[in-house]
């Protein structure tokens, strides 16, 4: 009958293990895959941010005004700048929509 209950033995001897070198070890490999992707996005230098400028907005602006009279135009606030892919609505619009949402 022993034989059979020893699944449940809570025997503190037998559960101690190596905890601290399995946090470290489990540390030093979550740190080297953070380095690794830094290094990977850094690579592949994607924008990452939005950078709100007057003189870039005025840009878009005249570029307006001086091409398509029936540009898509994209106006809101930094939901639309962030949420609305200007390369997939390329595909399916005449022309390169032009973003003049701000940051709000």
């Amino acid at each position: 009958m022993r034989g059979l209950l020893s699944i449940f033995n809570s025997d503190i001897q037998k559960t101690r293990g190596n905890w601290g070198q399995i946090l470290l070890v489990s540390l030093v490999i979550y740190l080297a895959a953070l380095m690794m992707w830094e290094i990977y996005l850094d690579a592949e230098n994607p924008i990452l941010s939005v950078q709100d400028d007057y003189v870039r907005w005025a840009q878009a602006r005249s570029s307006l005004s001086q091409n398509d009279a029936c540009a898509l135009v994209i106006v809101g606030e930094s939901r639309s700048q962030m949420a609305i892919d200007l390369d997939e609505m390329e595909k399916f619009a005449r022309s390169r929509p032009v973003q003049l949402s701000i940051i709000g």
